[in-house]
């Protein structure tokens, strides 16, 4: 079973709603794009303080800080889509957030816990979990689109590999399911495939900015999730 909380993390975000979010726009559009920005950075916002933390006792105070935090300092609005990938933007965000936060309870604490994270292995694996679940968070962003469309092989995907909140069914389930030959059902994962690979790429297009960040991206998130899922994903080249 998922994590729920994964699920949403860093989820791929239009520069557009960024864009509104920092109140480029009209007040009303700025708040409601503000509520929708929060919304979805809930789950990357969770695991990254739990994770930097460690069970400190300020976690859950902590995260309800966050919002404000971002309202107050502006950083929005400093968020620029020619300077690279939003995803990194805003973990280097949280990172700062979450030692300024320490830093205000116990200095002591948080340098020992910032000596930690700076750590060459420690900053490995945490840039690795964040790699592993922005590709999850992306993948479950362009499934929701793909079942929107209430198409067939949409459906077929989602079952097979135990996307979203599916558990995963064998060939013969789905093929009983769908009324679909092994041959048929075969092409239905084919295309699937195909079109989720596109979905993919379009998410990852809306946050970043140079061609050469979406070709590392892309390249990434493909890697993750060929590692974690194995056949969904095929190692090609983004278009």
């Amino acid at each position: 079973m998922q994590d729920p909380e994964a699920d949403t993390m860093w989820v791929a975000t239009s520069w557009n709603l960024v864009a509104r979010a920092s109140g480029e726009e009209n007040e009303v559009e700025a708040n409601e794009a503000w509520a929708r920005l929060i919304e979805r950075y809930r789950g990357p916002v969770i695991r990254g303080v739990r994770r930097i933390l460690r069970g400190h006792p300020a976690t859950k105070e902590i995260l309800e800080e966050f919002p404000g935090y971002l309202l107050e300092h502006a950083l929005l609005p400093k968020a620029n889509r020619e300077r690279g990938r939003f995803r990194c933007y805003v973990q280097g965000v949280l990172r700062r957030f979450v030692f300024d936060a320490l830093r205000k309870r116990d200095p002591r604490g948080a340098a020992d816990i910032e000596g930690l994270e700076l750590q060459a292995p420690a900053r490995r694996n945490a840039d690795d979990e964040d790699e592993a679940v922005w590709a999850e968070a992306v993948l479950s962003n362009a499934m929701q689109r793909y079942d929107d469309g209430g198409t067939r092989d949409a459906r077929v995907l989602l079952r097979y590999y135990g996307v979203q909140s599916f558990e995963a069914v064998d060939r013969e389930t789905l093929c009983a399911e769908f009324g679909l030959s092994r041959n048929a059902l075969n092409q239905v994962l084919h295309r699937a495939r195909q079109e989720l690979r596109r979905l993919i790429l379009d998410e990852i297009r809306e946050t970043v900015g140079a061609p050469g960040d979406l070709h590392e991206e892309m390249t990434m998130v493909v890697q993750r999730l060929m590692a974690a899922r194995p056949g969904l994903i095929q190692a090609t080249d983004p278009e």
